[in-house]
């Protein structure tokens, strides 16, 4: 059972999955000190726009980041 789940955190799937994520979360940050840099009173609503960015309107919002379209108001 042991060599099950060593060999399971081993893989090369886990390990190309965990390294994405951590890219993710590095250039978050990163983000977000270029945010705090440039302008700190609205760092924070800046860096909660980035992290909500596709979900704001629901299923739209998230086709809206993957298929850029002019908005018809």
């Amino acid at each position: 059972m042991r060599d099950k789940c060593r060999n399971l955190f081993q893989g090369e799937g886990i390990v190309n999955f965990s390294s994405s994520i951590l890219a993710i979360i590095c250039g978050l940050l990163f983000g977000l000190i270029i945010l705090l840099a440039s302008n700190p009173g609205q760092a924070y609503n800046g860096f909660m726009m980035v992290l909500q960015g596709g979900f704001t309107d629901g299923i739209q919002g998230i086709g809206r980041c993957c298929i850029w379209r002019p908005r018809l108001s």
